[in-house]
């Protein structure tokens, strides 16, 4: 009997509209589109070869590596287990295989699990944990923020090597045990580990696991079951039990190399892996600006069904799913250009294989081109399919077709002469054409299910545009602790040295914020890779270095405080490069000179951009102010406003303008007319004290609309007015009573931002409040003033908002921290 579903997948796009609009009036469906594009938003993926995303992994298959090599040690030995007899006892007929390094290492503090339940689970499980976690990364989902979503969880599993080691070690029982290897533990706890609702499956068919995964997650986003997904599969090969099994079935490689379609193919190679990809309907990825990949255009699953034995392949059956998929795809089979296969190099399986794709994409114009990674990797079984769909991925994202491996002869069973397809036995561009490049993926279990899934390039969207790359990008770097950040800062300088070299900075910064913020932070700011690659070296040494930020551990805590220092903070050069590189600080000068010109006859614009020695008091005390003025605007360009403002000395003018109690063109006239009564030749106090109330006789404060502080009185609790009286006297003449200041500000607020072109105050509010508070500069005397404004920045939490244009970047994934985690064989036999 057909389906609905098969009957709708077979009618015209208005036709099925029509049905389902019909359906959902009736109340008998949901209101769904089964041949809903879904989006590829984020890959993971742990390969042979050191592949440990997908950027290695795209190095491999350029490469033409193959990452088949001998049985390592710490499983099995090889040479006690080989035998070239097959049916040898206890042996197998191979020694080689794709194997992966430190499969018992585990990073369970991250995840918050015990070393007792680590060692008990299945180190698929573990591995399947973390690779999620980073195709997460990948897409730029920070995973702690998909708790209380429906996202699916769908895995392929096959393998129970983890269950053997444990009868063979005569392992101790514990609590852990009965959900450490059971595979429906595996999905079960990366649901709970990330918070989530949808369906979480576990799926073994075989080869086509994780490929039906991957269909199975489509399905539930079509259907509404789930939000987003995560799909994918795992294989490791711990135990010699499987190679010897399949080794009675004489269809391992004796030669050790997977020869797929080839005339010299003499069987397949086990391999290690895991895969992960992250899911999306692509109407809703548009809408949230995701990073597509690629697209899911369609996927289709069936069995063999009966073929003698139900592990043989059957040709009419890998037809009709190739169909099937492409029926939901809406697309011609010629439209297709390359087919992942499942291409398992064993001679029998190869010719079926081969005969259903000459029925299906052997037709029509152009060439289609087929590859197998099995060649690169082995036979990744549960892990086989999604192996093969990131490579699609990767070849119609980049448009180029890496070579097979290890192919010279067709199969003798097939003849490809009247056919389109071809085997690229070196690397190819993807052929021109006028559509969007359109792939196909094929994976066949030995348990007769059957997968096919057709993907295409991502359309082009026009990307806003890109702005010009910033003079500094501020890169952060965060972890749960102080350690996994020096890891993280160190990897990271190692991908910018290398692969990351021609990446812009400012998408290496876009990149790192839509990653996971923790509490412990590390930030460098730069102009280059080159001074990024210094900083994040010696922020992994714990060693200070220009660029960068010195962070507390833990989220920034309320309350922000300005606080402006008297003089000595002035220096040669000071501010030159913000001129020229912040617009809100270049205008806010610009402002402030016209009233400076007028108020003292000089341009403190001319002295910072020709860096310029201030000559005189007047000039020395306008520039103080004038500059605490602009470097106000600077910081309030950035997000960062003051709370309250504490003044100290001479500083108290800023403080009273940023306040609000006086204007701007006030506070230089207060700090004009100080200055030229401080240099007149009477100098006794009384004149002096006279002559300023007499100068600024007409001076109009008005009330603070931001609190503020003055530290020239006892109390603070008593309003102050900032009319000529108090700058003739107590300004002139009060003791300053900074400790006390700070002191009463610390009960409501966390963070001190000294306003100065050089820190006078930062190390006298730090030993007064301690390491609870943050007391940070503005300027430093000496250096880039625009790397250090942003250093400064970033040391309490803020940077410059991403600029318009900015991409995700294929950083690395943030290191783990392994530790090894394996069953310890039974320490006594009971009685």
């Amino acid at each position: 009997m057909t389906s609905l579903a098969d009957r709708a997948a077979q009618m015209s796009p208005k036709a099925r509209e029509m049905l389902a609009r019909e359906l959902v009036r009736a109340g008998t469906a949901f209101p769904t589109d089964i041949c809903e594009p879904i989006a590829v938003i984020g890959m993971g993926c742990r390969f042979p070869g050191n592949v440990d995303g997908p950027g290695t992994f795209w190095e491999l298959l350029v490469d033409g590596r193959d990452a088949v090599h001998e049985v390592p040690p710490d499983r099995w030995d090889a040479a006690a287990y080989y035998d070239p007899d097959p049916q040898q006892p206890g042996r197998m007929t191979t020694k080689c295989g794709g194997f992966l390094g430190d499969v018992a290492g585990f990073d369970a503090e991250f995840f918050g699990i015990s070393p007792a339940e680590a060692a008990a689970m299945d180190p698929q499980h573990r591995l399947l944990v973390e690779i999620a976690w980073e195709a997460l990364e990948h897409a730029a989902l920070p995973p702690e923020s998909l708790a209380e979503t429906r996202t699916a969880v769908i895995m392929g599993l096959s393998s129970w090597d983890y269950s053997i080691l444990n009868v063979e070690q005569q392992a101790d029982i514990d609590a852990y045990t009965s959900t450490g290897t059971p595979h429906a533990a595996a999905v079960g706890r990366m649901s709970s580990l990330l918070g989530v609702h949808g369906p979480a499956l576990a799926v073994d068919t075989g080869g086509s696991s994780s490929l039906v995964a991957v269909h199975l997650a489509c399905q539930s986003l079509r259907l509404r079951e789930s939000d987003l997904a995560l799909a994918g599969g795992v294989q490791l090969a711990l135990s010699p039990f499987a190679s010897i099994a399949a080794a009675k079935r004489s269809v391992l490689s004796p030669t050790g190399r997977c020869k797929t379609f080839d005339a010299a193919a003499d069987g397949l190679v086990r391999g290690e892996g895991c895969g992960v990809v992250v899911l999306k309907r692509m109407s809703e990825a548009t809408a949230d600006g995701d990073r597509v990949l690629a697209v899911i255009r369609g996927s289709a699953i069936n069995q063999s069904g009966r073929t003698g034995r139900f592990t043989t392949p059957d040709p009419r059956a890998q037809r009709e799913v190739i169909a099937a998929a492409l029926r939901q795809a809406e697309a011609a089979a010629d439209s297709v250009s390359y087919v992942e296969t499942h291409g398992t190099g064993t001679p029998l399986d190869d010719a079926v294989e081969l005969e259903a794709l000459a029925a299906t994409y052997g037709r029509g114009g152009g060439g289609c081109a087929l590859g197998a990674v099995k060649t690169n990797l082995g036979h990744l079984e549960a892990a086989a399919g999604v192996a093969g769909l990131i490579k699609a991925i990767l070849v119609v994202s980049r448009g180029y077709i890496p070579r097979n491996l290890h192919f010279a002869h067709w199969n003798p069973n097939f003849d490809a002469s009247s056919t389109r397809l071809f085997v690229p036995i070196e690397g190819v561009a993807w052929p021109a054409g006028s559509g969007p490049r359109r792939a196909a993926v094929s994976a066949f279990g030995s348990s007769g299910t059957n997968s096919h899934v057709v993907i295409e390039q991502a359309r082009k969207v026009s990307p806003a545009r890109r702005a010009p790359e910033p003079l500094v990008s501020t890169l952060v770097v965060s972890a749960k602790t102080p350690r996994r950040v020096a890891a993280w800062a160190d990897a990271l300088a190692d991908w910018i040295e290398g692969p990351g070299a021609a990446t812009p900075l400012t998408d290496i910064a876009y990149t790192l914020n839509h990653r996971t913020r923790y509490a412990t932070v590390a930030a460098v700011v730069a102009r280059d890779h080159a001074q990024a690659v210094t900083a994040l070296r010696a922020a992994a040494a714990g060693k200070p270095a220009p660029g960068e930020a010195e962070l507390q551990d833990g989220l920034p805590r309320p309350g922000t405080v300005f606080v402006y220092p008297g003089l000595g903070s002035e220096w040669v050069g000071m501010a030159r490069h913000l001129i020229t590189d912040e617009p809100a600080f270049d205008a806010a000068l610009t402002k402030l000179d016209s009233m400076l010109i007028r108020e003292a006859g000089f341009s403190l614009y001319e002295v910072l951009a020709s860096s310029s020695e201030l000559v005189g008091i007047e000039e020395i005390y306008l520039s103080l102010t004038g500059m605490q003025l602009a470097l106000t605007a600077l910081w309030r360009s950035y997000g960062v406003h003051p709370d309250l403002v504490i003044g100290h000395s001479l500083g108290e003018v800023a403080a009273a303008v940023v306040a609000g109690a006086l204007t701007p063109a006030e506070g230089l006239r207060v700090s004009a007319a100080r200055a030229r009564l401080m240099t007149s030749d009477d100098a006794a106090m009384d004149a002096l004290q006279s002559a300023m109330r007499s100068e600024l006789a007409g001076l109009s404060p008005r009330t603070a609309t931001i609190p503020i502080i003055s530290t020239t009185y006892e109390t603070f609790d008593t309003p102050v007015a900032f009319d000529a009286q108090h700058w003739a006297a107590a300004n002139v003449t009060n003791q300053a009573h900074l400790p006390q200041a700070v002191i009463r500000a610390g009960a409501d607020h966390h963070t001190f931002i000294e306003i100065s072109t050089h820190p006078l105050l930062t190390q006298v509010i730090s030993k007064t409040l301690g390491s609870d508070y943050r007391s940070v500069g503005t300027l430093h005397r000496d250096t880039d003033d625009t790397i250090t404004f942003h250093t400064q920045l970033a040391s309490i939490g803020k940077s410059a908002p991403d600029p318009p244009g900015a991409r995700l970047a294929d950083i690395p994934a943030s290191p783990w921290q392994h530790t090894r985690y394996w069953i310890e064989k039974r320490s006594a036999t009971p009685e």
